[in-house]
């Protein structure tokens, strides 16, 4: 069974800081804010190009709103499954299993090199969505499908369905007791989602594992290989029931926006805590 987690060796993506730039942000990319082509070289030139898209890869650009200042100073590489322990709760056993057999993974210039030429440009670091059977495998070996890159969160939903349905039954890495599984799982589930709300849980479930949409693409706002200091509940509501020390405070601080889809974290905003009284 292929692992979990697989961080690798984390790759700074830019220009060594001089001495004096020197700090605590070693295997990071530093975010460039620049647009000159003057001051950018090949390496460093990560601007995407694309037009309007259907495909799990994307949407056209003016659809996805980046919040600038919430945007992380530090980018990490690294490899991580999709699955979490509260899948169950929001998810149907089928997708509780696909997101067992896929992750999130840091572009490299193999992945990239082996791509068929399209309008979206992928650069190294970028996050994919990739089979965990196949991944070892080198990049031009990998069957159709093996591995996707959505433009946003918002996509990784779509880029899953892909890999289901176009990769997965084919892939001759997958073990045989896993795609036996995989067979029975989808003859027993009925087509189609649960609606928004479990579209929604897939773009709440990436930020927890600290994936972040950037104007180049998905990247990991954090280590994928350090598990996450702070627990945080997917169930924001019940969480702040259970905590009773909350009561006549906000719902939700400032340092939880990157765990709230940002519709809820607004509606939270205009609620309070109360305790009943006889």
């Amino acid at each position: 069974t292929p692992q979990a987690h697989s961080p690798g060796t984390p790759k700074l993506l830019t220009p060594p800081p001089s001495d004096g730039q020197r700090g605590s942000t070693k295997g990071v990319i530093e975010m460039q804010h620049s647009t000159d082509k003057s001051d950018m070289s090949p390496s460093s030139d990560f601007r995407i190009h694309r037009t309007s898209s259907m495909s799990s890869e994307g949407t056209a650009n003016n659809s996805v709103i980046i919040d600038e200042s919430a945007m992380p100073t530090e980018l990490f590489t690294g490899k991580i499954t999709l699955a979490l322990p509260e899948d169950k709760m929001s998810l149907s056993p089928l997708r509780c299993f696909l997101r067992q057999q896929v992750c999130a993974f840091s572009a490299t210039e193999e992945d990239i090199a082996v791509r068929t030429p399209t309008t979206f440009s992928v650069s190294v670091g970028q996050v994919g969505i990739g089979c965990i059977h196949c991944m070892n495998q080198p990049a031009k070996l990998r069957l159709n499908r093996a591995v996707c890159f959505p433009f946003s969160i918002a996509r990784i939903y779509q880029s899953v369905a892909d890999i289901q349905r176009f990769h997965l039954s084919e892939c001759k890495m997958v073990p045989k007791d896993i795609r036996d599984k995989f067979l029975e799982l989808q003859s027993q589930s009925s087509k189609g989602s649960k609606g928004l709300a479990t579209r929604q849980y897939w773009v709440t479930s990436a930020k927890k594992i600290g994936l972040v949409d950037t104007p180049k693409g998905i990247r990991f706002c954090r280590d994928p290989a350090v598990p996450e200091q702070k627990s945080v509940s997917l169930d924001i509501l019940a969480q702040v029931a259970s905590n009773v020390t909350t009561v006549n405070r906000p719902l939700v601080l400032p340092e939880d926006k990157p765990y709230i889809a940002e519709f809820l974290y607004v509606v939270m905003e205009q609620l309070q805590p109360c305790r009943f009284t006889e």
